[in-house]
Parts: C-alpha cells; structure tokens; sequence
C-alpha cells in the first residue's frame, strides 16, 4: 500500500482519538501549537519523518502503523460496531421472514380447508345428481 497523505493524517488522528488524548495535549508533547497540530491531522502540513516518529513514539505505535493504518484502534471499533449492526440485521430479517412464514403456513392450511370443504360439497351434488337420476325415469325409455 503506497503511503496516502490524507490516509496518514487520518491514521494519526485515529490513534490519537484511541488513546483519548485531545489534540491540544499531542501538540504539548510535540512542543507545537494546538493549531500547527491541526493542520497535521486536517492533512495541510505534511508530516516529516521527525514528525512521525515522535508521534508514532508518543501514541506508542510503529511508523508504519501510522502510514500504512495498520491494526488502527477506531477501525477495529468500527468493525465491531458494523459487525454488531449487521448482526441485528440478520436478527431482525430473520423475524420478519419467520413472521412471514407463518403467515404464509395459515394461509395454505386455510386453503387446504376451502380445498376439503369444497370436494365435500362436490360429493355431495353428485350424489344428488345420482339420486334423482334413480328417480326421474328416462324419457326416451
């Protein structure tokens, strides 16, 4: 991964957030201005190797972690809470489409009813129909 201006100082501030440090108290270890630090961060000064050290030094992360991101705390944060809300999701789908089936599994039984109900009413009428062909004599006899 080639290293990312805008990456690294996302990485750094990520970090920094993950260590629970405020940018004012990094810019007092660095020995700059709160503001000079916040340009490090917002990307407009582009961070020298000095620079990197220390603060890798101070959050107590490599050089390349803070390059590269790797292993970055808020990521993994991140990924837990995404992992967590797609966990719910599926909880949550999964209800819906049990809720679903259920509903579904009424409906074919009601159907299977009407479906027996009805062959009832047709054995019926063919009875009938039997029983008064018994009983009404063949006109062309």
């Amino acid at each position: 991964m080639a290293m990312n201006s805008e990456s690294v100082s996302r990485n750094v501030r990520e970090y920094r957030i993950g260590h629970s440090m405020t940018q004012q108290q990094m810019a007092d270890r660095l020995g700059i201005t709160r503001e000079a630090y916040s340009r490090i961060e917002n990307g407009i000064t582009k961070l020298i190797s000095d620079y990197i050290f220390r603060i890798s030094e101070i959050l107590d992360v490599s050089p390349q972690d803070l390059i590269m991101g790797e292993d970055a705390p808020s990521r993994d944060g991140l990924l837990m809470e995404a992992r967590g809300e797609m966990e719910d999701r599926l909880i949550r789908m999964s209800n819906e489409y049990e809720r679903k089936l259920e509903a579904r599994d009424t409906e074919i039984a009601s159907l299977r009813e009407l479906c027996d109900t009805q062959k009832e009413t047709i054995a019926t009428q063919k009875e009938i129909i039997s029983m008064l062909k018994r009983r009404i004599p063949e006109e062309n006899d």
